[in-house]
């Protein structure tokens, strides 16, 4: 069953004739091992009743040193003929094992693109629950003690919660990739950025206790010299007024 999706531009409404492109045999599914190529072929046809010219071929979704894809480009494809674009695989060993979403796109004047999806899994044996499910243990405690110890596991956390996605639907083999490279990430994982607590520098300090000890010394000083003056002013009232009555009775 080919996955084929069309998409043109219309003719105009004077125009009784047009090119229609359309892909086929496109396997909606295309699975290749790591470290190993794979080769699949796809036909572009045009199925209308002008022909095509000036045709790009592109496919996307994968990094560019991953595919090499020939041709990229026709001249023209008559009405009614097609032409064969092949596409070989090459998988890298440290990929990592999903499903890559891909885009075969043809467009000229008109245009018309295909997905489907490139499966990069193991060669090796299988994994089975009880190896995904350590993983996941040593993971999970690793990224505990990462984050006990002030560090950053954002990005560990979230792998994680991939890893358990995977083992939750049966993946085991992507449920132990994720889960080590979580595990790796945690242990690799940088420190948190903490702002240090603000501080007074010791100046600073010495200079408000200082200030402090001169006001409540001013302020003992003007007290002090308030009430010996009232008690002055009150002695001198006191002599002036026995100097008044002395005087009055001396008389």
């Amino acid at each position: 069953m080919f996955k084929i999706i069309t998409l043109a531009t219309p003719p105009a409404s004077n125009s009784t004739s047009f090119p229609l492109l359309v892909w086929d045999q496109v396997q909606p599914l295309i699975e290749v091992n790591l470290n190993s190529s794979k080769n699949s072929c796809f036909v572009l046809e045009n199925l209308g009743n002008a022909s095509a010219s000036n045709i790009n071929i592109t496919l996307s979704g994968i990094q560019p040193s991953w595919q090499s894809t020939s041709p990229t480009f026709f001249s023209v494809i008559n009405a009614q003929s097609s032409g064969v674009v092949c596409t070989t695989f090459n998988i890298p060993s440290d990929a990592v094992q999903t499903d890559y979403p891909l885009l075969l796109n043809a467009s000229d004047s008109v245009y018309n693109f295909s997905s489907f999806t490139l499966r990069v899994s193991s060669n090796q044996t299988n994994i089975t629950r009880e190896q995904a499910n350590q993983s996941l243990q040593l993971a999970e405690q690793e990224i505990q003690n990462a984050a006990a110890a002030g560090k950053n596991v954002t990005i560990a956390n979230l792998d994680y919660g991939f890893a358990v996605g995977y083992f939750n639907s049966g993946d085991y083999n992507n449920a132990k990739i994720y889960a080590d490279l979580a595990y790796n990430e945690a242990v690799n994982a940088p420190l948190l950025l903490v702002p240090p607590p603000t501080e007074f520098p010791l100046p600073l300090i010495y200079l408000g206790v200082a200030t402090v000890g001169v006001l409540i010394l001013l302020f003992s000083f003007i007290a002090i010299k308030g009430r010996g003056s009232k008690s002055k002013d009150m002695q001198e009232l006191k002599e002036k007024w026995s100097e008044n009555v002395k005087s009055k009775l001396g008389t």
